[in-house]
């Protein structure tokens, strides 16, 4: 296990890119397109999210869908 405790958004992102799955479990999903990139370059990805769409950006999780399996949960 390793604490991350600078750069937290550059560790995802490079952790991202070398990853050939992720499972990402979030309260709201507005992701910054830098993100959302590193996201869809996942091969298997699992998306779960909140069902409050006041919050959450349904286009970016539309961008996700093709390659990814986005799940909504109340």
């Amino acid at each position: 296990m390793r604490f991350i405790t600078r750069n937290l958004k550059q560790v995802v992102l490079d952790e991202l890119g070398l990853a050939c799955e992720a499972e990402v479990v979030v309260a709201y999903f507005n992701p910054e397109e830098s993100v959302l990139n590193a996201l869809q370059s996942v091969p298997e990805m699992t998306l779960v999210v909140s069902d409050e769409f006041q919050i959450n950006n349904p286009f970016t999780l539309e961008r996700l869908c093709p390659r990814a399996t986005v799940k909504v949960e109340g």
